[in-house]
């Protein structure tokens, strides 16, 4: 029994170290099945996953799984109670790989380790990434900042609208535009013509009065905008529109 465990290892050992040796000799003499070198290759391959060569000794097997099948058999009452494992497992055979002993009770630290070596790879590029991130973000305020400074330069009212029509935004002349006298603590009305989203000619109004704080001094405006187009008997529009 010795030998012939010896001489089926040795066998294994010789076909996965040489695949394809093995592979050119099954098709030379012993193709009984007509397969091909891709599927014999294939098998090779899942072989070697199942086997696990570098972990586990070749003819390795574990009695705690077979005990566990063999549990399993009595308790669905194919097998007789009491029946042992004895007589088919070779008291002989290799141990498991001491390198695979030596993993399964060092897991903790190998997982550890491997962290620690993740984090130490991955800090430069932490760090990179948040010196990059705070470039752009340093460019791209400069830019908002310099293009508000054209905005609030040109003389011309520009404004920013959402889909609902919206104000979010307004620069200082169109501020000063329609709401310069109510800066200047004046109530104040300005009508003013304009085109609506759908094409039609609109004439508004638009009436503002400042907010003032406890000490008198103007802090902000509330400005109302009124559509006041509506055709009148004699066709005018209304009163001091042109």
């Amino acid at each position: 029994m010795q030998a012939f465990r010896a001489a089926s290892i040795r066998g294994w050992e010789y076909a996965l170290d040489h695949t394809d040796e093995i592979i050119d000799l099954i098709l030379a003499r012993y193709n009984t099945q007509g397969l091909s070198g891709a599927h014999l290759e294939y098998e090779a391959n899942a072989s070697r996953e199942l086997i696990h060569p570098l972990l586990v000794n070749i003819g390795y097997m574990n009695q705690q799984r077979w005990q566990q099948s063999l549990d399993i058999f009595v308790e669905g009452g194919l097998v007789a109670p009491g029946a042992g494992i004895d007589i088919i497992v070779y008291g002989g055979g290799p141990t498991e790989n001491p390198w695979a002993s030596w993993i399964a009770s060092h897991v903790a630290a190998i997982a550890a380790a491997a962290f620690v070596f993740m984090l130490l790879g991955l800090a430069p590029l932490l760090v990179h990434t948040r010196r990059l991130v705070r470039q752009r973000t340093t460019t791209l305020a400069e830019r908002e900042s310099y293009l508000r400074a054209v905005i609030d330069v040109t003389p011309l009212c520009v404004k920013t609208l959402d889909v609902e029509c919206n104000l979010l935004s307004m620069n200082r002349a169109g501020l000063d535009i329609i709401h310069a006298r109510a800066f200047a603590g004046e109530n104040c009305t300005l009508q003013f013509s304009g085109k609506s989203l759908d094409g039609r000619h609109i004439w508004l109004e638009t009436f503002a009065v400042p907010f003032r704080n406890d000490a008198g001094t103007v802090t902000g405006v509330l400005a109302v905008t009124i559509d006041i187009y509506a055709p009148q008997a004699d066709g005018n529009h209304p009163a001091g529109t042109t």
